[in-house]
């Protein structure tokens, strides 16, 4: 207290003191004491008893103020909104956290309808939470929907309470507002994680520090075949064998608890679901203290996949037993690292070792910076990554001088990724024989040529021979047929002529009938164009060939020039030249 303030108080109590001392009583009792030392030390320590009082009575002051502030902010920065209300629902005062969840001033809420703010969907909520307090004049809660200011719509949760009178009627209402937006998210989140869990594939359990169920999930009733009573507040060992839990789920149920999260792998026998295998996770399940006090349980069936990787390993057991007794050179590479994935006991007996996990290029090949050409990826995948046809190619090693073909595809692995498959064949035996061959073929194709060359020429002179004698064969048939037609026709035909007796006639129509059979086969072209010809008109036509006039003509067969003019007249239509161009010498030269 400073001095100003200390005499002020000094001056009050002395005006006060003398106000007393108008009082008879207190001369009365001052009068009492004889010896005025003695008034005077009991004035003194009755002066310091008040003064002790004052300071007292500040001090008070001073808390109660102190509360008020406290008071002050605990009501108006309160996590949750405090109201007043009326009867008949008006605010009748308000703290700031209520006026921050609407988004307005508390000003504007004072002497207000509550009612206004709640959401026109739940406005018979409010009225039923009114009439029940009214009612019954106990604690009453409900929960409803507001209307911020920024039209963004609260779910809050009301709980009031009623102010009574002296005749215990109500007065007042006192409520607290609590936002339950988190919690309703919370809850669905809930919601939603209880309905993940419930329909989960996975066992899933929570289970306590003594190995008692504290919760399952249907999954883990199914796979036991017991409803949710017979397996909450009971023991791992009463549902498991009791061998098994000691052996198997006790050990890293313990590992859990000491604060990690242990992870396995094993069998399982389940009454409904046979031999299983589960991958199984234990988590530490802690308090808001931190403290562990069990481990949750989360374990899913990979029976199909364990007989699948069971099945796979035996299959690559298999497929590396084919590989190792191949008499070829096998290996199996990664298509983006080039590392060997495998190579056949072949192979390594051919390096002495076992280049397995090494680059293919760096190991098969000396002084060579990449993958080898043959080899890369574009020659054996298409663009989307599927495989090609494979490519073969043959390599010539000049260090070892041998030959090799190199067949190089991609195929999926055992564990169903593309790797590459490269199969080295040594072809060196293979390619002498063919250049055996080769030189063979170079020596035989020499002889072929040679002697097609001599079979060419001796076809080129048998062909002059058979021309020649195919033009003398012609000439002779033309020789035949022309003195059969110029000397033999006109013969008989004098002969028919002059002779008289019936048989002799009949004797010449059976020679020309058979002179006729003997010739028919020389009746070639020149036979044919001119078999309708008479005798003189075949002889004017051989004339004619040898390029004779008619006049030459005429004058050789005693003949009128007229009539020579017409035989050639009857040649031509005759021979089917009868209105054309064409030269009759000409035409006739070409029959032979």
């Amino acid at each position: 207290m400073n001095k100003k303030n200390s005499q002020k108080k000094r001056n009050q109590l002395r005006s006060q003191a003398e106000e007393l001392l108008k009082d008879q009583s207190l001369i009365k009792a001052a009068a009492d004491f004889e010896d005025p030392l003695k008034l005077i030390h009991e004035l003194a320590t009755y002066q310091i008893e008040l003064e002790l009082q004052n300071e007292e009575l500040n001090y008070s002051q001073q808390e109660l103020m102190r509360s008020q502030i406290k008071y002050t902010q605990l009501y108006d920065f309160s996590p949750v909104g405090y109201i007043s209300l009326s009867l008949k629902g008006m605010v009748q005062n308000a703290n700031l956290t209520f006026a921050d969840m609407l988004s307005t001033q508390r000003r504007l809420l004072i002497d207000q309808p509550l009612s206004a703010h709640v959401v026109f969907k739940d406005q018979d909520i409010f009225y039923r939470h009114l009439r029940d307090l009214f009612d019954s004049k106990t604690k009453q809660i409900c929960e409803l929907r507001m209307n911020n200011k920024d039209g963004k719509i609260l779910e809050v949760r009301l709980e009031s309470t009623v102010v009574l009178d002296e005749k215990e009627e109500p007065v007042q209402y006192l409520t607290v507002v609590m936002d339950i937006c988190e919690r309703r998210q919370a809850e669905e989140k809930l919601r939603q994680f209880k309905s993940i869990v419930s329909s989960s594939f996975d066992l899933m359990a929570l289970i306590d520090t003594n190995f008692r169920y504290l919760a399952v999930n249907d999954t883990y009733l199914n796979f036991h075949g017991k409803t949710r009573d017979e397996i909450i507040g009971h023991s791992i060992s009463e549902i498991f064998n009791k061998a098994f839990f000691r052996e198997t789920i006790k050990p890293n149920a313990e590992n859990c608890m000491a604060g990690y999260n242990v992870r396995y792998s094993t069998w399982f026998e389940f009454p409904t679901m046979g031999r299983r295998y589960l991958d199984v996770e234990y988590s530490p399940y802690k308090s808001a203290d931190k403290k562990i006090k069990g481990f949750v349980v989360n374990a899913r069936d990979s029976t199909d996949l364990k007989q699948s990787q069971t099945l796979l390993e035996r299959n690559r057991l298999q497929l590396e037993t084919v590989l190792n007794n191949i008499d070829l050179s096998i290996y199996i590479t990664d298509l983006k690292s080039n590392k060997i994935l495998f190579m056949n006991k072949h192979l390594k007996q051919y390096y002495n070792e076992d280049l397995i996990g090494k680059v293919c290029w760096k190991s098969f090949h000396e002084n060579q910076d990449g993958p080898c050409e043959y080899c890369a990826n574009e020659k054996l995948t298409v663009a989307d990554g599927k495989p090609k046809a494979p490519n073969i190619t043959q390599i010539y090693n000049q260090n070892r001088n041998k030959w090799y073909e190199k067949n190089d595809s991609t195929i999926p692995w055992i564990d169903g990724t593309l790797v590459h498959l490269g199969i080295t064949t040594d072809i060196t035996e293979r390619k002498k024989l063919e250049e055996k061959q080769k030189r063979i073929k170079t020596i035989l194709e020499e002889k072929v040529r040679r002697r097609t060359a001599d079979l060419e020429d001796m076809n080129a002179a048998l062909k002059v021979l058979l021309m020649k004698r195919q033009e003398d064969k012609d000439e002779m048939e033309d020789k035949i047929f022309s003195n059969h037609k110029l000397l033999i026709s006109p013969i008989l035909d004098n002969l028919k002529k002059n002779l008289s007796r019936e048989n002799d006639k009949e004797m010449i129509n059976i020679l020309e009938s058979e002179l006729n059979n003997l010739i028919s086969p020389f009746s070639k072209k020149l036979s044919d164009q001119m078999i309708n010809l008479t005798p003189t008109e075949m002889h004017v036509a051989n004339l004619i060939k040898l390029g004779k006039t008619n006049k030459e003509i005429s004058t050789m067969l005693d003949s009128s020039v007229h009539t020579i003019a017409r035989h050639r007249e009857n040649i031509r239509k005759k021979t089917g030249l009868k209105n054309k161009k064409t030269n009759l010498r000409s035409f006739l030269l070409t029959l032979n």
